[in-house]
């Protein structure tokens, strides 16, 4: 069902100046080179949430390291280059070097409240949950804060696109920051709290709600429409050649026009999703409550594949021309073949997956609850 948005916007100068005190451990790389390959930026690489590559793997994977975290790890591992940075439930920005695990320090925020990071050459953008000045830019060459911003409680990730981070908070409003000095220079509101992220492609974003609502606004967050779904949105759209790919906790997976948000097929499952999913050519995979990884069609939404698994799936996935990467709540991270479902390989960990899986440099990363990351070595070409 299509509604108008009757969202209200704004525009107006606000910068916000709050000191953010960090520990005495700082992070400083200055050999970012910027390839396309090695850096996975954000929450499912891009703007649009796209969390595909072009690889061709073989198997088994060989493990390349784990180290264990200062807590369990957040949703989101990036990565720059040869680095791979993350947050942790306790309030800590870490990282190591991508090749061999080795540290290259720790950023302890004077608070435990879960903070998480995206990345915006050379800045890192930092956002803790919730807090006083809880949205922070820390410049990477100069290992120093350039400045905070408080932005309210936010359950999902920071969207960065050109020099905006786009945030959607929990009391129901859209934020787009200035990266340059932390303004907010837009704001939409919606009637609803927002616990799923932001995705934007070509100009724009489009993001779900609690009460089931899908919502999408230009650039500047001046409304375009609303879609409603049966139940709460915990997932994150993906965007991809004019249509949208979300699936909702009413157990419904929805294919949308971009520009319309008119319903172009739907697909019923088993179990509700919390997950994002991920497009890879023409296919679609993503995971349900009912222990069910499912592979669809991304032109009919016709069900091509299923894969089940000893627990709820845990993760969203990340897909390669053959494979598909996911995480379970059984503690095991599986592989499989993206035309067939049939298991290619799995690694048991000793805690819960939860953390989204990203490929860089031929190599997979993923977190487990026992705190650890782990680094495979892909067989790829």
């Amino acid at each position: 069902m299509i509604r108008l948005n009757k969202f209200k916007y704004f525009a107006y100068p606000m910068l916000v100046c709050i000191s953010v005190q960090f520990g005495c451990s700082k992070f400083r790389l200055k050999s970012v080179s910027g390839s396309a390959e090695g850096i996975w930026p954000q929450l499912y690489k891009t703007a649009a949430r796209s969390s595909c590559d072009t690889l061709t793997c073989s198997f088994p994977l060989k493990a390349q390291w784990q180290n264990r975290a200062s807590s369990a790890i957040g949703p989101t591992i990036i990565a720059l280059d040869h680095y791979v940075l993350f947050g942790t439930l306790d309030g800590s920005l870490e990282g190591y070097t991508l090749e061999k695990g080795e540290s290259i320090g720790k950023i302890n925020i004077r608070s435990k409240v879960p903070i998480t990071c995206a990345y915006l050459e050379p800045y890192l953008i930092a956002l803790r949950r919730t807090g006083k000045g809880n949205l922070i830019c820390y410049d990477l060459h100069q290992a120093e804060t350039r400045w905070s911003a408080s932005v309210g409680i936010i359950f999902g990730e920071p969207l960065i696109h050109d020099s905006w981070i786009f945030l959607a908070a929990a009391d129901g409003r859209i934020l787009r920051v200035r990266t340059a000095d932390g303004q907010i220079s837009r704001r939409a509101r919606s009637q609803a709290r927002f616990l799923a992220s932001p995705a934007l492609l070509n100009d724009v974003l489009v993001v779900g709600d609690d009460q089931g609502v899908v919502s999408a606004f230009d650039a500047s967050l001046e409304p375009l429409w609303q879609f409603e779904t049966g139940a709460s949105i915990r997932a994150t759209p993906v965007l991809d050649e004019g249509r949208i790919y979300i699936g909702s906790t009413d157990g419904v997976f929805y294919c949308l026009d971009l520009l319309s948000g008119e319903s172009l097929w739907q697909t019923p499952v088993e179990g509700r999703i919390f997950h994002t999913a991920a497009v890879c050519d023409e296919k679609i995979v993503f995971g349900a409550t009912d222990h069910t990884v499912y592979c669809l069609d991304r032109r009919s939404g016709k069900i091509q594949w299923t894969f089940k698994s000893k627990s709820v799936i845990g993760t969203s996935p990340v897909l390669t021309k053959d494979t598909a990467f996911i995480g379970s709540l059984d503690k095991t991270f599986y592989a499989l073949d993206l035309n067939t479902g049939a298991q290619k390989w799995k690694f048991t960990a000793k805690g819960r997956i939860r953390s989204n899986p990203i490929i860089t440099h031929n190599y997979l990363l993923f977190a487990a609850e026992n705190d650890y990351v782990y680094c495979f070595k892909l067989n790829a070409w």
